[in-house]
């Protein structure tokens, strides 16, 4: 299981996105936390960083909410 999604103009041309699940104490997906920006300043570097830094901040809301993983 990857933990998130990635678009590249999919749904909105010229326009990226990621997106990672928030869980609740009970393990199902609740609601998830995104960030989206235009394609122009998408780079692989940026995109890792990203991902890295929503997997972390949604792992932390979701263990407040009681989430165990």
């Amino acid at each position: 299981m990857q933990g998130f999604t990635i678009t590249r103009g999919e749904l909105t041309a010229g326009i990226g996105a990621i997106a990672t699940p928030i869980f609740s104490h009970q393990g199902e997906c609740i609601a998830s936390l995104s960030i989206s920006l235009p394609l122009s300043r998408f780079s692989d570097e940026k995109e890792q960083d990203m991902t890295e830094q929503l997997l972390q901040s949604a792992l932390r809301i979701s263990r407040q909410l009681g989430y165990d993983s």
